[in-house]
């Protein structure tokens, strides 16, 4: 799929990813792929403000990051191999 991760380990990441994500970087990052709310709006509807907003989605996209870019646990290498 990408970066020679299968579909299935990329889905496994992004599942990790989003269980270390805050409750609110979730929230904001999940509204922000599937809806087309805007800033203003996810502020509005936490009740916080839209630079926390921003920031709860740099913050996500972080975890997300850090967790892609994890190199694969030593007993998955194993078991792969």
């Amino acid at each position: 799929m990408i970066d020679g991760l299968s579909h299935r380990d990329f889905q496994r990441r992004a599942r990790l990813a989003l269980r270390r994500m805050t409750p609110l970087q979730r929230d904001v990052f999940l509204a922000l792929q599937d809806e087309h709310l805007g800033y203003p709006a996810l502020a509005h509807q936490h009740h916080v403000t839209e630079a926390e907003v921003r920031a709860a989605f740099a913050a996500a996209l972080l975890v997300f990051t850090d967790e892609y870019d994890r190199p694969p646990s030593w007993w998955r290498r194993v078991l792969q191999s």
